[in-house]
């Protein structure tokens, strides 16, 4: 999504800056086509795409489609999914840090597997915070946000890894892990 607005706002760069004779112009065009396309976002919504607190982790999404249904509900399948990528992310992080530092629980396959298989469940068990659509020239832009409390996220991981305690613990006790997850 940055790279297309990073390349519509290239475009309109371009456009305004051969069009304009002074650099005063230029600047005000740059502003108003900025302030243009931001406005197409509800004021919710992060354009970073995910976000880390201390209590709640939320990914942000949007998709376009013809029906305004249509639109939130692909939004909210890419807002969920982009959550888990997210988290898998930081999950791997910590996994490859423990594998560094010499953990080589954290290089086995059944762990590697464990892991894996947990974190897939957060797509099921993340909620959508807030979602709405928009009508933005021909079709409908729908916009999402999917969480996940840091405590079901928890326990949802532990449950990921009750067919190995051990594995688990030796997981959330790393200095990677909190490290990552504070």
């Amino acid at each position: 999504m940055n790279l297309v607005r990073t390349f519509v706002l290239g475009l309109v760069l371009s456009a305004v800056v051969s069009s304009c004779s002074s650099t005063q112009k230029a600047s005000t065009a740059v502003t108003e086509a900025v302030n243009e396309v931001d406005s197409v976002y509800p004021a919710w919504y992060k354009k970073a795409g995910f976000l880390a607190e201390s209590t709640q982790y939320t990914a942000y999404h949007t998709a376009i489609a013809a029906d305004s249904n249509k639109a939130i509900s692909v939004a909210e399948d890419y807002a969920r999914t982009k959550l888990e990528s997210s988290l898998a992310d930081k999950f791997e992080t910590v996994r490859s840090q423990m594998a560094s530092n010499g953990k080589s629980v954290a290089q086995q396959r059944d762990f590697i597997i464990l892991l894996r298989n947990a974190h897939q469940q957060i797509v099921e068990e993340a909620q959508i915070q807030v979602s709405e659509a928009s009508f933005d020239e021909n079709h409908y832009r729908g916009f999402a946000a999917a969480r996940i409390s840091t405590s079901s996220l928890l326990k949802l991981m532990k449950k990921g890894f009750s067919q190995n305690a051990f594995y688990w613990k030796t997981f959330r006790t790393s200095r990677a892990y909190r490290a990552e997850f504070h």
